[in-house]
């Protein structure tokens, strides 16, 4: 008998827990998509429509489990009181409540990974956009910027290139007298 109850009550605690732990996800799947939505937007109507889905299959897959909570306590009245049609009818209900609930947790999952690909494609296409738009600003610069006004240039631009010699200083010329006046003296 005490082998039976621990086998049941086994049973039970993770029956409960799967239902718990997507309660904990879906609710965490939420928050994730809210607060990702919040900060980087949804500049896209898919992205929009992705973030809709998601957080409306997660919601879905709460009120679900939250069912099959309230559901679990009636069914094991009637297993208790040997109620045996509420039984069966009971656990159907239950059977076909799990699985929705777990078919509107892996929609929520997909379309969030659904989310996560779409952003990555925009964004891989907004550098894309952008490297080849500074790309086009570059040489389009480099063009009309170097060689615009080349026909415009003239010769006489160059014959004062003379004029831009470093002209000698006094210092330079006092500095080899110096020299010369101690080479001089060197002599004598």
């Amino acid at each position: 008998m005490a082998f039976y109850s621990s086998a049941i009550d086994a049973w039970f605690n993770t029956a409960l827990e799967r239902d718990k732990s997507l309660l904990s996800l879906s609710s965490a799947g939420i928050a994730a998509l809210v607060a990702v939505l919040y900060s980087v937007g949804a500049p896209h109507t898919v992205d929009k429509i992705l973030y809709a889905m998601a957080v409306i299959a997660f919601v879905i897959c709460l009120c679900f489990v939250l069912d099959i909570f309230s559901k679990n306590k009636s069914y094991l009245e009637s297993i208790i009181k040997d109620d045996q049609a509420k039984t069966k009818d009971l656990g159907e209900k239950l059977a076909k409540l799990d699985k929705i609930a777990n078919c509107a947790f892996l929609a929520g999952v997909m379309l969030s990974i659904g989310i996560g690909i779409a952003s990555i494609y925009w964004n891989s296409q907004k550098d894309n956009d952008m490297t080849k738009e500074s790309n086009k600003t570059v040489i389009k610069g480099i063009a009309q910027d170097s060689f615009c006004n080349a026909p415009t240039l003239q010769k006489r631009s160059f014959e004062n290139a003379n004029a831009l010699k470093k002209p000698i200083t006094n210092q330079n010329t006092q500095a080899s007298g110096n020299n010369n006046s101690s080479k001089s003296t060197e002599k004598k």
